[in-house]
């Protein structure tokens, strides 16, 4: 795995949007505790810890120097080290939510394809109420980009290296899921070679529910949208209208 060049500037990014990473707070009365599977810094689980004191918190990551700074922060949570939503087995997951934001992307870009499977078939297999994932995704398949956002795109001066190397990589923003891929990741600069090779956009719809064990969980809530501060960001950079999905949020439940 390409190393984070910056853990700050990481953390900070990833708390940009973390009001909406905690929109599943309602359904953690309905639990005694919340596990953050690659909780890095643990900002959500203390963002949850100020609304909901009284939920033991658990965060997982393979980054030991996040998990540190997370322990620190939350000196009465539980923390472990690893690549798997394997839960230790001092947890009780019976009435417990697993939390997956932003997270299926770099399993899918860091991992192989028997890790990936070992991925899925651990999370099914957690045994916990609730399964949240918050995510990007995106549906569109074999389009061509609009000509005018592309000519916007390129005519940004200060943006033609990082477009370069997104297309060395990536190939060509003509295709429109390409060029969503391109507006999701050009702001991290910072960490750019390492964000440049990511894959934000492994799943669709459909793949994301087909790795999910449905006959263990059922839907309890779904929504596809564009991120707010994302389009914001888009239209004040490019002028362009994101109106494609780019995120995912979901909620499921184990039915028995």
């Amino acid at each position: 795995m390409n190393n984070i060049t910056s853990l700050e500037t990481y953390n900070t990014e990833m708390q940009k949007a973390l009001a909406d990473k905690v929109f599943f707070m309602d359904i953690l009365d309905d639990t005694d505790t919340l596990i953050d599977f690659g909780c890095a810094d643990g900002s959500l689980l203390k963002e949850v810890r100020s609304q909901k004191p009284d939920l033991q918190l658990v965060g997982i990551d393979m980054n030991k120097d996040m998990i540190d700074i997370a322990r620190a922060d939350i000196p009465n949570g539980k923390f472990f080290i690893d690549t798997l939503p394997v839960i230790d087995k001092s947890i009780d997951t019976r009435n417990a939510a697993i939390n997956l934001s932003s997270v299926l992307h770099e399993v899918y870009s860091y991992c192989t394809s028997q890790q990936i499977e070992s991925f899925w078939n651990s999370l099914n297999n957690t045994g916990c109420k609730y399964i949240i994932i918050r995510d990007m995704l995106c549906n569109v398949h074999d389009s061509k980009s609009n000509p005018e956002d592309e000519a916007k795109i390129r005519a940004k001066a200060e943006y033609a290296g990082p477009l370069q190397d997104f297309e060395e990589v990536w190939g060509s923003i003509e295709d429109k899921r390409r060029l969503i891929h391109f507006l999701l990741k050009y702001r991290y600069r910072l960490n750019w070679d390492r964000e440049v090779r990511e894959n934000y956009l492994p799943l669709d719809e459909t793949l994301l529910l087909s790795k999910l064990d449905l006959n263990k969980y059922e839907i309890v809530s779904k929504e596809l949208f564009v991120l707010p501060f994302i389009g914001k960001n888009v239209k004040d950079t490019f002028d362009i209208d994101l109106k494609d999905t780019t995120h995912i949020k979901l909620i499921l439940k184990r039915k028995n």
